[in-house]
């Protein structure tokens, strides 16, 4: 039975993601339910995702489909879709210091792929004193709490959990994971920074991951810096052309295209000896993505 909503209409996202909640579902099983309904096999939770947060409102077509898979009138659907507005993603401005800092530190890698570029800061993510910085640490707070052993996943789990949760649900567990690396490396002796390095550079490209997916992108881009300056100090040209993958990713979501390419371009150049087939393919991708 679907619970009454609350008073006064919602919005659809809102409304979907209190549907989906109250049937026990992941993101990932919606999607998968609408995909074996309808027939289009090429829906993910990431599209469901940005239902919920109101970046995309469903177009007839999907409205129809999820009235069919929550069992709700499709006039709800339709009268919420028609109250929603999707919000832009958040915009990096072009002058913002967290971009800046990294297009700077791109530049630097590739003229030293596998130099020793890091220095581990006192604090990782976003300005403390920001609302992203706020949310940021309140979010690793939370993740200490997660149960009676306040067991928190590991990266590995991290990783698959991020193809059935949404970055806000998993964020606070990415910074915990990033500062704890943190910590371990700044009080190891040269034999543990070796091994820890690579911890830290993946990390923080994760963290920076759920950051930008979970809308916060100067959070994310302070992460991929972190991880590429690890990636260089670990001599890995690969993973660091990964990170700036990944933060290329993320610019060109947030609707700066050329910051975007000169990531992309630039991972790929710095890589492209060292890199495996599938990681230039993907390099290539963003490059792509962003001159589109």
């Amino acid at each position: 039975m679907t619970p009454s909503p609350p008073p006064g209409p919602q919005p659809l996202g809102p409304l979907l993601a209190r549907l989906r909640l109250a049937l026990g579902w992941s993101q990932q099983r919606l999607a998968a339910r609408l995909c074996a309904v309808s027939g289009v096999p090429t829906l993910t939770r990431h599209e469901v995702s940005r239902w919920e947060r109101q970046l995309r409102v469903p177009g007839d077509f999907w409205l129809g489909w999820l009235a069919v898979v929550l069992d709700v009138p499709v006039g709800l659907l339709s009268g919420a879709a028609a109250r929603s507005r999707p919000e832009p993603p958040p915009v990096v401005r072009p002058g913002s210091r967290s971009r800046s800092a990294l297009l700077a530190l791109a530049r630097r890698w590739l003229a030293d792929p596998r130099g020793s570029l890091l220095i581990v800061p006192p604090r990782v993510g976003p300005s403390p004193t920001g609302p992203a910085g706020a949310a940021w640490s309140e979010a690793a707070a939370d993740a200490t709490r997660t149960g009676p052993t306040g067991a928190v996943p590991t990266l590995t789990e991290l990783r698959r959990l991020d193809d059935l949760a949404g970055g806000a649900d998993l964020v606070g567990y990415g910074a915990y994971r990033l500062g704890r690396a943190v910590r371990e490396l700044s009080g190891a002796g040269p034999a543990a920074r070796r091994r820890l390095l690579p911890v830290l550079a993946e990390s923080a490209q994760l963290a920076g991951w759920l950051a930008a997916d979970a809308g916060h992108p100067a959070g994310g881009l302070d992460a991929y810096r972190l991880g590429l300056r690890a990636a260089a100090a670990a001599g890995d040209p690969a993973f660091g052309a990964h990170v700036l993958g990944a933060a290329s990713h993320l610019l060109a979501g947030a609707g700066d295209p050329y910051g975007a390419l000169a990531l992309a371009r630039t991972g790929y150049a710095g890589a492209r000896r060292s890199a495996s087939p599938g990681l230039r393919a993907l390099l290539l991708h963003r490059v792509a993505l962003a001159a589109a």
